[in-house]
């Protein structure tokens, strides 16, 4: 198209016609103010003149002007590396830029004139078509679009091209190569599609999760390794299928995946049927273009026949195959490093040897000794209900570690009882084989378990030389007095058993008058030689034993239906231990023994000692209001001689206090701490409305000290000592 007499065709008529207008107006005017038309007409003409030259001028300028801008436009599309092409409807190539050698490799002249189609891929010429149509829709913005083209050898390269319709109807089209990007595009979409089938179709299980730890694609192989669809999982959080324990090592190791460190970990994942699964796990950080995190990509690979085998390897290098207990290597480590941690006193090593194994081998087989064995594990880990506690260190012998031990007593009662349990009969293919077992003690002393071993071998080995069924220490003082300890603790539960701990009452009095306010509830042993054995003998072992809460039991009940007999009795106090007051059974207990012997609650006094009061549970606390309630009052025994804090005295239900009588010995010394301690502690429990009862007064001259410091009720052998309840009751 030729522009360059654009002006010619569309301004020049207007601006002549313009002009002659202008100037027949000038003329008429002339005219009608009297000049002749020759001097009009001349004026006309000499303005019409200068006025055609000056437009002359100005055109030709504007001529210039646009000759030189579209040189430089031709210039710039003649050199540049786009092609710029101008299309006729019908598709026909009017004109192309020289730059369609570098990129398709024609002569533009070879183009030129021919139908720019044939040169479109046939699969891309719809869409190119479409784009031509958006492009002469008035205001549509030009749109790239990638296209095929192709080049004078045949093959095809990837341009993008904006078409632009222009006022005289034609298309101008410019062309970029884009052909490294698309292909990239094209493989990196290729290559996602790959591994996405590859995901979906493989044997290991993929995971993909958002910032959150929400599942957003999962590969289909979920059903088989854990019973889910993929649907039920995809908007899931992803830790709710991590074995609690194992969450935090995933964890972690996602922390390093971010950094971009490879690692990998083996966790357990729950199964859809709760069943818990051994897997290895390959997490990976997931970036957008710009580098930020945007979630991650966990891949899982089945390793649960992998663990357990090799779990399966290390137990069996570490227990023994018959019995499944620690071998010696493991269980003395095991025991060392419980000495190295814990007090020696409180452990004691028994090694339990099996009776008779030779004669059981010979008699039975083999297999029925090796049944034997693994028998008597089996019940070495039901007594001691901790299977790390028990090994096997040899053929026929093996190790318990005991623990809760105070004294070599209850290391005898501990291995006294592992006898009994091993004690019984073995059941081989209908035959049934007595067993029974020596044992031997050692007290850990020193934590040297190679020392212990030895110690409890030998001791066993002694007990083994005694006969089937006995316990040994290596020393025997220590033998013997855990032995008469044992013989004392099985007497003292024969008696409890038979109602053979009495009551007895000593009295308490008022030391303004003297006269009797009530009795303290004290127990006595009656031995089956007719010896009373006084609690100093035997409280320690039924504290030891449990037994006694049996004994509290016993003296409550008793006491109260002698309360009840005896009107003439104003109160009466019951000593009631840590043990009784913590199990809970206290108040149905004393509920029960009032209701039964029909005894007004407030002729009941408790007592206990301010050591018991070290420990105040929710329980005990409950206990102590449940029975004030009841109108029962509640006495502090042996005060000053424990650790219990002063504010239990105004938090508890506490009504009196009783000064110990190593406190009472002391008062008739001049200046001493006993006389001041027991003065301070008659005004605390003044100032807190407590009574207060002094103990083991034995002269009249400690009554007096007491006395004269405001200690309202004293007891002790100045007063009486303790009598049998049926000379109290007569």
């Amino acid at each position: 198209m030729d522009q360059r007499r654009w002006y010619e065709r569309r301004w020049l008529p207007l601006i002549l016609t313009a002009l002659v207008l202008l100037l027949a107006g000038v003329g008429t005017v002339m005219l009608e103010a009297g000049l002749t038309p020759f001097l009009v007409l001349l004026l006309v003409l000499i303005v019409l003149g200068g006025v055609v030259l000056l437009l002359a001028v100005r055109m030709k300028g504007q001529h210039d002007r646009i000759l030189s801008r579209e040189t430089q436009y031709r210039l710039l599309t003649e050199h540049a590396s786009d092609v710029v092409v101008q299309v006729a409807l019908d598709g026909t190539l009017e004109w192309i830029s020289p730059s369609v050698t570098r990129l398709l490799g024609y002569e533009p002249a070879q183009l030129i004139g021919t139908d720019l189609w044939v040169l479109i891929h046939p699969d891309d010429r719809a869409a190119a078509a479409a784009s031509l149509a958006d492009a002469a829709t008035p205001g549509h913005p030009p749109l790239p679009l990638a296209t095929r083209f192709c080049k004078s050898d045949g093959s095809y390269v990837w341009l993008s091209a904006a078409a632009r319709k222009t006022p005289e109807g034609l298309f101008v089209v410019s062309f970029r190569e884009v052909d490294e990007e698309v292909r990239a595009r094209q493989a990196l979409l290729d290559s996602e599609v790959r591994y996405r089938l590859l995901a979906e179709n493989a044997m290991d299980l993929v995971f993909s999760l958002d910032m959150h730890a929400v599942i957003t694609w999962v590969s289909p192989s979920a059903v088989r390794m854990l019973g889910y669809g993929p649907e039920e999982l995809i908007g899931q959080f992803g830790g709710m299928l991590i074995v609690e324990e194992d969450l935090p090592l995933l964890l972690s190791a996602a922390a390093d995946a971010r950094t971009g460190l490879p690692v990998s970990c083996q966790i357990r994942m729950l199964m859809k049927s709760g069943d818990e699964r051994w897997v290895e796990a390959t997490p990976r950080a997931l970036h957008d273009d710009a580098g930020d995190l945007v979630g991650g990509v966990i891949g899982v690979r089945d390793a649960h026949e992998e663990v357990l085998a090799r779990t399966a390897l290390v137990h069996a290098s570490d227990y023994d195959a018959l019995t499944g207990l620690a071998n010696p290597a493991l269980a003395l480590a095991r025991i060392q490093g419980v000495l190295d941690t814990h007090e020696p006193e409180a452990w004691a090593l028994v090694c339990v040897g099996v009776d008779g194994m030779t004669a059981i081998n010979q008699a039975y087989t083999y297999a029925a000794g090796d049944a034997v064995l693994a028998a008597v594990a089996a019940r070495l880990v039901t007594a001691v209900e901790d299977e790390t506690s028990v090994a096997r260190i040899a053929g026929d012998e093996f190790v318990v570690l005991v623990d809760g031990i105070s004294d070599a007593t209850d290391a005898a009662s501990a291995a006294a009882q592992l006898l009994s349990v091993v004690r019984g009969t073995v059941d081989y293919g209908g035959v049934q084989i007595d067993v029974s077992a020596s044992a031997g003690i050692a007290l850990a002393h020193g934590g040297d378990v190679q020392g212990l071993l030895r110690d409890s071998t030998a001791a066993m080995r002694q007990a083994s030389a005694k006969g089937p069924d006995h316990w040994e220490f290596l020393d025997g003082d220590v033998a013997e007095q855990a032995r008469r300890a044992l013989s004392l603790q099985s007497s003292l539960r024969e008696a409890v058993r038979q109602g053979r701990i009495e009551p007895w009452f000593m009295p308490i009095v008022g030391l303004t008058d003297g006269a009797v306010v009530g009795y303290e509830v004290l127990a006595r042993w009656i031995r089956g030689d007719g010896r009373i054995a006084l609690p100093a003998e035997f409280l320690a072992v039924a504290e030891r034993t449990g037994l006694i809460v049996d004994i509290d039991r016993a003296m409550l009940e008793r006491s109260v239906a002698l309360l009840g007999e005896s009107q003439g009795i104003e109160r009466l106090a019951v000593n009631v231990s840590a043990a009784t007051l913590a199990n809970g059974s206290l108040t149905a207990l004393v509920v029960d023994a009032l209701q039964k012997s029909d005894v007004d609650a407030r002729r009941l006094h408790l007592e206990v000692t301010e050591t018991s009061l070290v420990k105040v549970t929710k329980q005990v606390r409950r206990t102590m209001e449940e029975i004030a309630g009841l109108g029962a009052s509640w006495w502090v025994d042996d005060f000053g001689t424990g650790f219990s804090s002063i504010s239990h005295l105004r938090d508890l239900p506490i009504s009196g206090l009783k000064l110990d009588q190593s406190f009472t010995a002391g008062v008739t010394r001049p200046d001493t701490a006993a006389a001041r301690l027991a003065l301070g502690l008659v005004g605390l429990a003044s100032g807190l409305g407590l009574q207060t009862i002094a103990e083991g007064i034995e002269n009249a001259q400690q009554a007096e000290v007491l006395t004269a410091q405001g200690w309202q009720m004293g007891q002790g052998w100045l007063f009486g000592r303790p009598i049998a309840t049926t000379a109290s009751a007569a």
